[in-house]
């Protein structure tokens, strides 16, 4: 490891001010390395221009993520080229960034710090999946109403599969369940669906999570959020997230995404950033353990830009 790598790590990343991350010379050219390489593309600055903006307008919102370790913002926005995700909002976000409390101590002896992490959303995980060439494609949510035909049924060999006509105008805002349609790489074609039944369970397990360690937790917001009933756009999300229950993880890479199963990639992510991985830092990282014990897929992450979760705490859900 050169002395310049090791410095970095020791003295100038511990230096910086969360906003001034993207745009260190070291972390910029890094970046744009990353991207290009990974994805042939000569498109490295232009994407870097892009989500250094989106990053520091993310962190100058979110006092949260100021209070994280400058060392996990850092692989939080190398993973962004890492991956080829982006931190733009809108109606179909890629990513998500979130803090989370991390044990660097010991059970007997808990020391606490927040780290950001960065994951993929519903939107993202679909991107992921047709660049993997995981499958061809996916057509868009449909979200169903009262009045539309919408009959999910299983066919002579055990797939699922949609019967549906929806009734315009619409003649009742009542939302009555959801479905998405994915076209494999063979060309089969598969369907999800989701009912009020799974909505109302969905919103307990949001709700039984929000309440460990705080008596007042209740369910996301965004399951009321429309006249008393889920919002939309959260169910078009949620549609997608359980779609590829039953599919392969997606593949995601870096330090601050991977996942155990992801140990094995193709390349040793400390070496990567450029980071010494015999610093304690670096080391910490590999020995972390997280204060909460997400007991399902209900307690994932925040959404930055979601008014009904403004307060970004490390228990709140997104999808």
């Amino acid at each position: 490891m050169s002395k310049k790598l090791v410095e970095f790590n020791s003295s100038i990343l511990a230096g910086l001010k969360p906003v001034e991350i993207p745009d260190h010379e070291f972390i910029r050219d890094k970046f744009i390395t990353l991207y290009n390489s990974i994805h042939r593309s000569n498109e490295g600055e232009m994407v870097h221009a892009r989500e250094s903006h989106f990053f520091k307008k993310l962190i100058s919102d979110t006092p949260a993520l100021q209070q994280c370790t400058n060392l996990s913002l850092y692989t939080v926005f190398i993973d962004i080229a890492v991956n080829g995700l982006s931190l733009e909002t809108g109606g179909k976000p890629l990513a998500y960034v979130t803090p989370r409390s991390v044990n660097v101590g010991t059970k007997e002896g808990a020391k606490w710090e927040k780290r950001a992490t960065l994951v993929p959303s519903p939107y993202g995980e679909l991107f992921l999946r047709i660049r993997s060439r995981q499958i061809r494609y996916a057509d868009n949510p449909v979200v169903c109403y009262e009045g539309d035909t919408f009959e999910p049924y299983l066919d002579a060999e055990g797939n699922k599969r949609i019967n549906y006509r929806a009734v315009i105008p619409r003649k009742s805002t009542r939302i009555v369940g959801s479905f998405i349609k994915i076209t494999k790489i063979d060309g089969t074609i598969d369907y999800e669906f989701l009912t009020e039944e799974d909505v109302a369970r969905f919103k307990t397990a949001s709700e039984k999570n929000n309440k460990r360690g705080n008596t007042d937790g209740k369910a996301n917001d965004l399951y009321t959020s429309n006249n008393g009933q889920i919002d939309p756009g959260f169910l078009a999300g949620k549609t997608i997230k359980h779609a590829f229950r039953a599919y392969p993880k997606v593949r995601v890479a870096g330090a601050a995404t991977m996942t155990e199963d992801q140990i094995e990639q193709e390349f040793n992510a400390m070496a990567v950033y450029g980071l010494n991985p015999d610093s304690p830092a670096v080391q910490s990282v590999k020995q972390e353990q997280t204060a909460e014990d997400f007991e399902n897929e209900e307690s994932v992450n925040i959404a930055p830009e979601a008014p009904a979760t403004a307060q970004v705490e490390a228990n709140s859900e997104t999808f």
